[in-house]
């Protein structure tokens, strides 16, 4: 579900086919056909593209599924799936763990090994999953912070502008994904 709704729907593809769709197309701003990797607008759209699950599946529609669909698909037995769910809530609380050991690895205050380390004991991840994350710093330096960070300022200007109500952030969403913004923007 998470890689799904990431690169597919309401994630990467949406935010490209709206901005495309939406700027290049109806306002000819050519410009919006390219997107800069190492921009502002990344953080809206790995942001987004985290956030977007919760649009697709509000409360608890998302366990449902997976419980009644793909479990079953997958011969997977549900009977400890709400284990499953509070521990992958309690695990993603962890994920700004990874933000400081970029930060610390990319300003020399830690070496490979004791960043792989630190990702062990701080994101409860294996040692491969670690080194992966540091191979992934490596080349992509400060961009690991749109995931989480990105979620979290997407999140909170979406359920600012539209509360509980699943319509209306569907709508503020959509708005979002689909206009030029910078991060800035949905500060309040």
């Amino acid at each position: 579900m998470d890689l799904g709704c990431h690169e597919g729907y309401p994630g990467h593809h949406t935010f490209n086919a709206l901005l495309e769709s939406r700027l290049v197309r109806e306002r000819g701003w050519i410009e919006f056909s390219v997107f800069p990797l190492f921009s502002p607008m990344s953080l809206i759209a790995e942001g987004s593209a985290n956030y977007g699950q919760k649009i697709a599946f509000p409360g608890a529609s998302r366990v449902r599924f997976e419980q009644d669909v793909l479990f079953p698909l997958a011969g997977l037995d549900a009977s400890d799936a709400d284990r499953y769910y509070r521990l992958e809530e309690l695990r993603g609380r962890l994920t700004y763990a990874g933000n400081e050991a970029a930060r610390q690895y990319l300003q020399g205050q830690m070496e490979r090994e004791a960043t792989v380390d630190y990702l062990v004991q701080n994101q409860l991840v294996t040692v491969d999953a670690a080194s992966k994350k540091v191979d992934f710093i490596d080349r992509y330096r400060s961009y690991v912070i749109n995931y989480n960070v990105g979620r979290d300022l997407v999140g909170a200007y979406v359920e600012r502008l539209a509360g509980d109500d699943p319509e209306r952030r569907w709508a503020v969403f959509v708005e979002l994904i689909s206009s030029p913004r910078l991060p800035s923007d949905l500060l309040e």
